[in-house]
Protein backbone atom coordinates (compact mmCIF):
# COMPACT_ATOMS: atom_id res chain seq x y z
CA UNK A 1 0.00 0.00 0.00
CA UNK A 2 2.84 2.79 0.96
CA UNK A 3 4.63 1.46 -1.93
CA UNK A 4 1.38 2.21 -4.45
CA UNK A 5 0.78 5.17 -2.79
CA UNK A 6 4.60 6.62 -3.29
CA UNK A 7 4.63 5.63 -6.92
CA UNK A 8 1.70 7.59 -7.53
CA UNK A 9 3.04 10.85 -5.99
CA UNK A 10 6.21 10.32 -7.98
CA UNK A 11 3.95 10.28 -11.02
CA UNK A 12 1.89 13.13 -9.66
CA UNK A 13 5.23 15.32 -9.33
CA UNK A 14 7.21 14.13 -12.41
CA UNK A 15 3.64 15.13 -14.36
CA UNK A 16 3.13 18.49 -12.72
CA UNK A 17 7.45 19.13 -13.62
CA UNK A 18 6.61 18.04 -17.09
CA UNK A 19 3.66 20.43 -17.27
CA UNK A 20 5.58 23.43 -15.88
CA UNK A 21 8.76 22.83 -18.20
CA UNK A 22 6.11 22.60 -21.13
CA UNK A 23 4.55 25.79 -20.01
CA UNK A 24 7.90 27.78 -19.61
CA UNK A 25 8.72 26.80 -22.95
CA UNK A 26 5.80 27.91 -24.34
CA UNK A 27 6.12 31.14 -22.59
CA UNK A 28 9.82 31.73 -23.89
CA UNK A 29 8.85 31.00 -27.51
CA UNK A 30 6.24 33.26 -27.69
CA UNK A 31 8.38 35.95 -26.09
CA UNK A 32 11.26 35.74 -28.23
CA UNK A 33 8.80 35.61 -31.28
CA UNK A 34 7.17 39.39 -29.97
CA UNK A 35 10.81 40.60 -29.44
CA UNK A 36 11.80 39.16 -32.98
CA UNK A 37 12.32 41.72 -35.40
CA UNK A 38 9.70 42.20 -37.72
CA UNK A 39 11.38 43.52 -41.65
CA UNK A 40 9.68 45.66 -43.56
CA UNK A 41 9.73 44.92 -47.30
CA UNK A 42 11.07 46.95 -49.72
CA UNK A 43 12.84 46.85 -53.39
CA UNK A 44 15.70 49.08 -52.05
CA UNK A 45 16.36 48.65 -48.45
CA UNK A 46 15.07 46.91 -45.07
CA UNK A 47 14.39 47.81 -41.34
CA UNK A 48 13.09 46.63 -38.45
CA UNK A 49 10.00 48.06 -37.75
CA UNK A 50 10.63 48.84 -33.71
CA UNK A 51 13.06 50.83 -34.83
CA UNK A 52 11.36 54.42 -35.50
CA UNK A 53 11.80 55.88 -39.10
CA UNK A 54 12.20 59.49 -37.25
CA UNK A 55 14.53 58.16 -34.74
CA UNK A 56 17.57 60.77 -34.84
CA UNK A 57 20.95 60.41 -35.62
CA UNK A 58 20.39 56.11 -36.05
CA UNK A 59 23.11 54.65 -38.04
CA UNK A 60 22.21 52.48 -40.99
CA UNK A 61 24.82 51.09 -43.71
CA UNK A 62 24.83 51.38 -46.86
CA UNK A 63 26.45 48.16 -49.16
CA UNK A 64 28.37 48.93 -51.90
CA UNK A 65 28.50 45.90 -54.15
CA UNK A 66 31.95 45.93 -56.59
CA UNK A 67 32.32 42.51 -55.80
CA UNK A 68 31.89 41.13 -59.51
CA UNK A 69 34.74 38.63 -59.66
CA UNK A 70 33.87 35.11 -58.88
CA UNK A 71 34.37 34.56 -55.08
CA UNK A 72 37.30 31.81 -56.22
CA UNK A 73 39.49 33.71 -58.27
CA UNK A 74 42.59 35.21 -55.72
CA UNK A 75 44.49 37.09 -58.55
CA UNK A 76 43.36 40.35 -57.00
CA UNK A 77 43.29 40.31 -52.72
CA UNK A 78 40.43 41.28 -50.32
CA UNK A 79 42.52 43.94 -49.46
CA UNK A 80 43.12 44.99 -53.37
CA UNK A 81 39.31 44.63 -53.60
CA UNK A 82 38.41 46.73 -50.84
CA UNK A 83 40.62 50.03 -51.98
CA UNK A 84 39.02 49.48 -55.44
CA UNK A 85 35.93 49.60 -54.31
CA UNK A 86 36.60 52.67 -52.12
CA UNK A 87 38.18 54.33 -55.21
CA UNK A 88 34.72 53.64 -57.21
CA UNK A 89 32.15 55.44 -54.41
CA UNK A 90 30.02 58.48 -55.01
CA UNK A 91 29.55 59.04 -51.71
CA UNK A 92 28.17 62.58 -51.79
CA UNK A 93 24.87 61.04 -54.22
CA UNK A 94 24.34 57.90 -52.57
CA UNK A 95 20.11 57.24 -51.76
CA UNK A 96 19.33 57.90 -47.83
CA UNK A 97 18.00 55.06 -46.84
CA UNK A 98 15.64 56.95 -44.28
CA UNK A 99 14.25 59.79 -46.46
CA UNK A 100 15.87 58.83 -49.85
CA UNK A 101 17.50 61.86 -50.26
CA UNK A 102 20.68 61.72 -52.92
CA UNK A 103 21.78 65.29 -52.37
CA UNK A 104 20.91 66.85 -48.68
CA UNK A 105 24.08 64.87 -47.46
CA UNK A 106 27.48 65.59 -46.77
CA UNK A 107 30.74 63.05 -45.44
CA UNK A 108 30.53 62.45 -42.07
CA UNK A 109 33.41 61.22 -40.34
CA UNK A 110 34.84 58.19 -40.88
CA UNK A 111 35.81 54.50 -38.39
CA UNK A 112 38.11 51.96 -38.90
CA UNK A 113 37.62 48.05 -38.29
CA UNK A 114 39.25 45.16 -38.71
CA UNK A 115 39.55 43.41 -41.79
CA UNK A 116 40.82 39.63 -41.83
CA UNK A 117 42.20 38.15 -44.64
CA UNK A 118 43.85 35.15 -46.20
CA UNK A 119 46.63 35.48 -48.74
CA UNK A 120 50.16 33.96 -49.72
CA UNK A 121 49.47 31.46 -47.15
CA UNK A 122 48.49 32.61 -44.19
CA UNK A 123 46.00 34.79 -42.10
CA UNK A 124 46.65 38.53 -42.80
CA UNK A 125 44.49 41.43 -40.93
CA UNK A 126 43.93 45.24 -42.03
CA UNK A 127 42.39 47.69 -40.56
CA UNK A 128 39.86 49.58 -43.35
CA UNK A 129 38.68 52.87 -43.11
CA UNK A 130 34.73 52.61 -43.52
CA UNK A 131 33.45 56.44 -44.77
CA UNK A 132 30.08 57.23 -43.62
CA UNK A 133 27.85 60.07 -44.57
CA UNK A 134 24.90 62.06 -43.12
CA UNK A 135 21.83 63.63 -44.09
CA UNK A 136 19.64 66.58 -43.62
CA UNK A 137 17.40 64.56 -41.90
CA UNK A 138 19.60 63.43 -39.16
CA UNK A 139 21.00 60.11 -39.83
CA UNK A 140 24.37 59.05 -40.53
CA UNK A 141 24.93 55.94 -43.13
CA UNK A 142 28.12 53.43 -43.07
CA UNK A 143 29.13 52.57 -46.62
CA UNK A 144 30.01 49.08 -46.35
CA UNK A 145 31.84 47.34 -49.56
CA UNK A 146 30.98 43.38 -50.46
CA UNK A 147 34.30 42.44 -49.58
CA UNK A 148 33.42 42.50 -46.09
CA UNK A 149 30.10 41.12 -44.22
CA UNK A 150 28.23 43.13 -41.75
CA UNK A 151 28.79 42.64 -38.05
CA UNK A 152 32.17 40.60 -38.66
CA UNK A 153 35.50 41.12 -39.18
CA UNK A 154 36.29 37.54 -41.59
CA UNK A 155 36.08 38.58 -45.65
CA UNK A 156 33.52 36.95 -47.24
CA UNK A 157 36.01 35.02 -49.33
CA UNK A 158 38.05 33.94 -46.00
CA UNK A 159 35.02 32.03 -44.71
CA UNK A 160 34.38 30.30 -48.04
CA UNK A 161 38.07 29.07 -48.58
CA UNK A 162 37.83 28.05 -44.56
CA UNK A 163 34.54 25.87 -45.59
CA UNK A 164 35.76 24.80 -48.73
CA UNK A 165 39.35 23.38 -46.98
CA UNK A 166 37.22 21.74 -44.44
CA UNK A 167 35.31 20.06 -47.22
CA UNK A 168 38.70 18.59 -48.64
CA UNK A 169 39.74 17.11 -45.48
CA UNK A 170 43.62 17.13 -45.84
CA UNK A 171 43.26 19.09 -42.15
CA UNK A 172 41.57 17.65 -39.08
CA UNK A 173 39.42 20.80 -37.31
CA UNK A 174 41.94 21.21 -34.46
CA UNK A 175 44.79 21.43 -37.45
CA UNK A 176 41.69 23.66 -39.68
CA UNK A 177 41.30 26.01 -37.14
CA UNK A 178 45.14 26.48 -36.16
CA UNK A 179 45.71 27.09 -39.31
CA UNK A 180 43.03 30.21 -39.96
CA UNK A 181 43.56 31.12 -35.69
CA UNK A 182 39.77 30.77 -35.28
CA UNK A 183 37.41 28.20 -32.61
CA UNK A 184 36.11 25.70 -33.29
CA UNK A 185 32.71 27.32 -32.38
CA UNK A 186 33.64 29.97 -35.73
CA UNK A 187 33.65 27.27 -38.05
CA UNK A 188 30.63 25.43 -36.56
CA UNK A 189 28.75 28.29 -36.39
CA UNK A 190 30.07 29.13 -40.49
CA UNK A 191 28.63 25.38 -41.23
CA UNK A 192 25.43 25.86 -39.65
CA UNK A 193 24.85 30.00 -41.47
CA UNK A 194 25.66 28.78 -44.69
CA UNK A 195 23.51 26.24 -44.94
CA UNK A 196 20.77 28.20 -44.13
CA UNK A 197 21.75 30.64 -46.47
CA UNK A 198 22.34 28.49 -48.90
CA UNK A 199 18.89 26.88 -48.68
CA UNK A 200 17.58 30.37 -48.49
CA UNK A 201 18.71 30.92 -51.94
CA UNK A 202 17.64 27.70 -53.41
CA UNK A 203 14.31 27.24 -52.07
CA UNK A 204 12.99 24.07 -50.63
CA UNK A 205 12.98 21.71 -53.38
CA UNK A 206 17.09 22.05 -53.44
CA UNK A 207 17.59 22.54 -50.41
CA UNK A 208 20.76 20.22 -48.54
CA UNK A 209 21.22 18.91 -44.61
CA UNK A 210 25.11 19.56 -44.65
CA UNK A 211 27.59 20.71 -46.14
CA UNK A 212 28.99 19.55 -49.30
CA UNK A 213 31.32 20.38 -52.29
CA UNK A 214 28.53 20.93 -54.96
CA UNK A 215 26.93 23.60 -52.63
CA UNK A 216 30.47 25.65 -52.33
CA UNK A 217 31.13 25.28 -55.82
CA UNK A 218 27.68 26.71 -56.67
CA UNK A 219 27.96 29.62 -54.56
CA UNK A 220 31.70 29.96 -56.06
CA UNK A 221 30.19 29.60 -60.13
CA UNK A 222 27.87 33.13 -59.17
CA UNK A 223 29.31 36.09 -60.48
CA UNK A 224 27.87 38.23 -58.06
CA UNK A 225 25.78 35.83 -55.79
CA UNK A 226 26.09 39.45 -52.68
CA UNK A 227 24.28 41.31 -54.72
CA UNK A 228 21.95 39.14 -55.94
CA UNK A 229 21.89 37.36 -52.71
CA UNK A 230 20.95 41.09 -51.08
CA UNK A 231 18.14 42.25 -53.52
CA UNK A 232 16.51 38.79 -53.34
CA UNK A 233 16.70 38.95 -49.14
CA UNK A 234 17.45 42.25 -48.02
CA UNK A 235 20.32 41.45 -45.74
CA UNK A 236 24.03 40.03 -46.87
CA UNK A 237 25.18 36.34 -47.66
CA UNK A 238 26.97 34.91 -44.27
CA UNK A 239 25.97 37.79 -42.51
CA UNK A 240 25.59 36.54 -38.54
CA UNK A 241 22.51 38.78 -38.03
CA UNK A 242 20.49 41.16 -40.22
CA UNK A 243 18.44 43.79 -37.24
CA UNK A 244 19.82 46.54 -38.95
CA UNK A 245 18.69 48.48 -41.82
CA UNK A 246 21.03 48.40 -45.11
CA UNK A 247 20.77 50.41 -48.94
CA UNK A 248 22.07 48.26 -51.73
CA UNK A 249 24.16 50.84 -54.20
CA UNK A 250 25.92 49.46 -57.54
Amino acid sequence: MIITVCRLLRRTILLHIFVNSITLYLLLKKEKEHHRPKFCSSSTHYMTCNIPVDMPHTSIMVRAFTLLCKLNSYKLSDKVLFDISMSHLDLVHQACPYCGSTSNHSIYSPYTRDMITFEDGSRKEYLVTIPRIKCSCGHTHAVLPDVLIPYGSYSLRFILLVLSEYLIGHLCVEQLCFKYQIAKSTLYGWIHLFLEHYNLLNGILDSIDSLSIFAIDQIYSYVSITKEFYSRFKFSFLQPQHTTSLLDTT
